[in-house]
């Protein structure tokens, strides 16, 4: 049985998950407020842009030495082509065959316009995976496709 009250040897010792410092949480919630504010409550089944919301990320852009306010807009350039497509699924599919914790605490979002905290939480998750691998985050979408071209 081990000791759980002695010193962590090198070999076992885990960073924990601290990423979102500060306000993170409660801005993503802002965001995700304005979100549902913007996403038009009509019988489509697709979701369309206003243009304000259209906006695209740059990952060479250096997310870690930029003003608060400029990791906000970073947040909304990422978050709102990829939640709009999540809306998408929802209301053009319904019956989606695979629900994970974003796309079902989407779902509550789009019927009851009620923020969860795992919605929050799994966003910031989302942020803060895309942050961490800054500019490599192409790099595993560019090895899927190589065998795929050599096969065409």
């Amino acid at each position: 049985m081990s000791d759980f009250t002695g010193p962590v040897h090198e070999d076992t010792k885990h960073e924990p998950y601290d990423t979102p410092t500060g306000n993170r949480l409660y801005t993503t919630y802002q965001l995700l407020k304005e979100f549902d504010t913007r996403v038009p409550q009509t019988n489509s089944n697709t979701f369309n842009f206003d243009m304000d919301m259209r906006r695209y990320f740059d990952s060479t852009s250096g997310h870690a030495q930029r003003t608060e306010e400029q990791k906000v807009e970073d947040d909304c350039e990422l978050l709102y082509p990829f939640l709009g497509e999540v809306i998408t699924a929802i209301r053009g599919i319904g019956n989606w065959p695979v629900k994970d914790e974003l796309f079902r605490d989407m779902e509550v979002l789009v019927n009851t316009e009620e923020v969860s905290f795992y919605l929050i939480f799994t966003v910031q998750i989302f942020l803060d995976i895309i942050y961490a691998l800054d500019e490599a985050i192409k790099d595993a979408f560019l090895t899927f496709l190589r065998p795929k071209t050599t096969i065409l």
